[in-house]
């Protein structure tokens, strides 16, 4: 896992999770979350929480979102997935800047304004290929895209689709979103067809 706070810039302050085999992958993934929840922030809490998750010493009740995850980008199980492998092979990023005081809590309007800036930082340093945002609500609230697509369908699932530019015009990264990986009715087997064909497209 490779995480330097002088690579990123003061409006980023939770610094990214970078999987130490994130940056040599053919198809780069960005899993972007939406906020982190508590009082007294540290910069490296997305480092942190990854690294629990994997190592999986405690569980914890917001496991089942990694777990989710693991199993919508996979298809596996949650007993065949590999936590070292995937969370090795991703990056993974909250998008709100500033944590949300309670679990039920959602950021705010200016909350989430104030996050696009440190988005773009954070997609011109990691240079994605792909993005999955892990909600509705942060999808709605994320930059406007710089080319949008027809949505991406399988079966009777569809998702937006489109396009965002790094800061300096240099990179172009694929972007969807799917509903919160433990919102009510979601199936991760039901979304995994149409994120294994997202993941298929170039950007």
């Amino acid at each position: 896992m490779r995480s330097n706070r002088m690579v990123y810039p003061p409006s980023v302050f939770f610094i990214p999770w970078e999987g130490e085999n994130y940056k040599t992958a053919s198809r780069r993934l960005l899993l972007l979350g939406e906020s982190h929840h508590g009082s007294h922030p540290k910069s490296s809490w997305t480092i942190e929480v990854v690294k629990q998750y994997v190592a999986n010493d405690l569980r914890e009740t917001w496991f089942r979102t990694f777990t989710a995850i693991g199993q919508v980008v996979t298809g596996k199980t949650p007993s065949e997935i590999d936590r070292p492998e995937f969370w090795g092979s991703v990056a993974f990023y909250n998008y709100v800047q500033e944590p949300v005081p309670e679990a039920r809590d959602r950021p705010t309007e200016q909350m989430f304004a104030a996050a696009r800036e440190p988005f773009m930082q954070v997609l011109t340093i990691l240079r994605p290929t792909h993005i999955i945002a892990l909600g509705k609500v942060l999808w709605q609230h994320m930059p406007e895209l710089d080319e949008e697509r027809l949505p991406i369908e399988s079966g009777t699932i569809e998702s937006d689709c489109g396009t965002y530019k790094s800061i300096d015009g240099r990179h172009r990264a694929l972007a969807m979103r799917i509903p919160h990986p433990v919102s009510w009715g979601f199936s991760p087997k039901a979304w995994h067809p149409l994120v294994s064909k997202f993941l298929t497209l170039g950007p």
